[in-house]
């Protein structure tokens, strides 16, 4: 009898804790409104954090940042190992696909690719030699980011404008 009642626990706190982090329906035995104003919270706090090790990301999307991270979250589960960091590589991720990214975004992101990758959702500081390149809209330009151990970070920026300029008239 003890252990079927431990079970049962198990089971109902399962049910609870993805009721919280997975929107989905709580146990019978809970209020649902309670729940999900939990839930809510837990979001918010969660969109907070990524903010925290996203400043550029939160602030261009300013008072839209909590919206848009809480229909991105609601669809994710909670990164366990990586933090705000790598859920916030995902965020951005996500809204370079969607066309929401803007310059100082894209430099915060090139940035954290130069220094670290995520590896199931773990953050892993990388030790040696990466690189990677990022297209800026204002001016349009081509920065080129560089990480050797030892002699730390180089950018570069190529800009494009040369390469679109219409001829002028003599």
């Amino acid at each position: 009898m003890y252990s079927d009642a431990r079970r049962r626990l198990a089971a109902a706190q399962l049910e609870l804790v993805r009721a919280l982090v997975s929107n989905e329906i709580a146990p019978a035995e809970f209020d649902n409104s309670r729940i999900q104003a939990t839930a809510d919270a837990l979001l918010l706090k969660r969109a907070h954090a990524v903010a925290g090790a996203w400043p550029s990301l939160a602030r261009s999307l300013g008072s839209a940042f909590d919206d848009r991270f809480a229909l991105y979250s609601r669809s994710r589960p909670v990164v366990q190992e990586g933090g705000p960091l790598a859920d916030g590589r995902a965020f951005a991720r996500e809204l370079a696909r969607a066309g929401a990214v803007q310059d100082d975004v894209a430099l915060e992101t090139l940035a954290f690719d130069l220094r670290h990758r995520v590896s199931s959702d773990r953050v892993i500081a990388r030790r040696g030699f990466s690189f990677g390149a990022s297209l800026l809209k204002q001016p349009l330009r081509c920065i080129i980011g560089i990480r050797i151990p030892l002699l730390r970070e180089r950018w570069i920026s190529i800009p494009l404008t040369i390469f679109f300029e219409t001829p002028r008239a003599r």
